[in-house]
C-alpha cells in the first residue's frame, strides 16, 4: 500500500498523469467488485465538491467525480440484475418507484418525439444514473442496516459542512452581500437556490439526529455542530424559498408530533389561505 501511494505520488510530481489515472481505475474496479459500499460512501463524500466540466464539441457536461461514480454504480446495478434476473418486489411495487418509472417513461416518450433527440436522450441517461445510484442503490444499502444509511448521510453532511464553511467565509469577506450570494458558492453549486435547497433538506435531518436515543454525547455534539453550520449557511444563502421550506418542514413535524387530524389541517389551511387572500384583495383595492 505504501509503495502504491509512493509510486503514484512520484508520477504526479513528474506530471506522468496516466499512471495515477490507471491506478484510480484499478482501485475503483476493485471497490466495485469487493467493496461497493465504499464506492457509495465515496460518491456521497464527493457530491458537494463536484465540479461541472463541459465539453463543447461533444455538448456534454459532467459533475466530476460524483457523476463518474454514479455511472459506475448504475452499470453495476444493471449487471447484477441481468446476472441474478431478480428484483425486490417490495421496492418495485412501492408508490415512489412507480412514480419514478412513470417519470422516466414520459421522458423516454418525449425524447423519441423531440426535435433534438440526442440532447433529450442524454438528459434521460443522466436521470437514469442519478436515480439508480441515489435511489435504488441507496435502498439496497439501507437493507443492510440503518447504520449504513447513517454513514452515507454523514459522508455527504461532512463534505457539505466544509462547503458551507468555505462559502460563509467568502460571504463574510464581501460583507454578506445578497447579490453576491448568487455566485459566491461556485464552483460547488451553480446558484444560491440549489445551495439553499440542499441545506433546507439536511438541516431538519441533522437536528433530528441529535435526539436519536442510541447516540452518545460525542455523536450528539457532532450533529449539533452540523446543525449550527447548516443553519448559518441557510441564513446566508438568501434563498427565500429554502427558508420557507424549512419553516414548512417544522410545521409538518409539529403536526405529526401533535397527531393532528387531517381534517383539522385542511380546515386550518383553508382559513389561512382565505385570510391571506382577503387581506391581499383589501390591500390592492385600497
Amino acid at each position: 500500500m505504501v509503495a502504491f501511494v509512493a509510486v503514484n505520488a512520484f508520477c504526479v510530481a513528474k506530471e506522468m498523469f496516466i499512471v495515477p489515472l490507471l491506478s484510480a481505475g484499478v482501485a475503483t474496479a476493485y471497490l466495485l467488485i469487493f467493496k461497493v459500499e465504499w464506492v457509495m460512501y465515496l460518491m456521497a463524500l464527493s457530491m458537494p465538491f463536484a465540479i461541472t466540466f463541459n465539453n463543447e464539441s461533444a455538448s456534454l457536461g459532467l459533475s466530476l467525480p460524483s457523476e463518474a461514480l454514479m455511472i459506475m454504480l448504475t452499470g453495476l446495478f444493471f449487471a447484477r440484475i441481468l446476472y441474478d434476473m431478480s428484483v425486490d418486489k417490495k421496492i418495485v411495487s412501492h408508490p415512489v418507484t412507480i412514480a419514478i418509472f412513470a417519470y422516466l417513461t414520459w421522458i423516454l416518450i418525449t425524447s423519441i418525439t423531440s426535435e433534438i433527440p440526442v440532447v433529450s436522450f442524454k438528459f434521460l441517461a443522466s436521470k437514469i444514473w442519478f436515480i439508480t445510484s441515489s435511489y435504488f442503490m441507496v435502498l439496497q444499502l439501507m437493507k443492510k442496516g440503518p447504520e449504513k444509511w447513517l454513514t452515507f448521510f454523514n459522508c455527504y453532511a461532512i463534505s457539505l459542512a466544509i462547503v458551507v464553511l468555505i462559502t460563509t467565509k467568502k460571504s463574510i469577506a464581501i460583507g454578506l452581500n445578497e447579490h453576491a450570494m448568487h455566485w459566491v458558492m461556485e464552483p460547488f453549486y451553480n446558484d444560491h437556490t440549489a445551495y439553499g435547497a440542499v441545506l433546507a433538506f439536511f438541516l431538519p435531518m441533522s437536528i433530528g439526529f441529535i435526539f436519536l436515543p442510541q447516540n452518545g454525547k460525542l455523536q450528539r455534539l457532532f450533529y449539533a455542530a452540523l446543525s449550527a453550520i447548516f443553519a448559518v449557511g441557510l441564513y446566508c444563502s438568501f434563498s427565500r424559498a429554502a427558508w420557507l421550506s424549512f419553516v414548512v418542514a417544522i410545521g409538518v413535524w409539529c403536526m405529526v408530533k401533535l397527531r393532528l387530524k387531517f381534517s383539522w389541517i385542511v380546515a386550518g389551511g383553508l382559513i389561512v389561505f382565505s385570510t391571506l387572500f382577503y387581506f391581499q384583495m383589501r390591500f390592492f383595492t385600497g
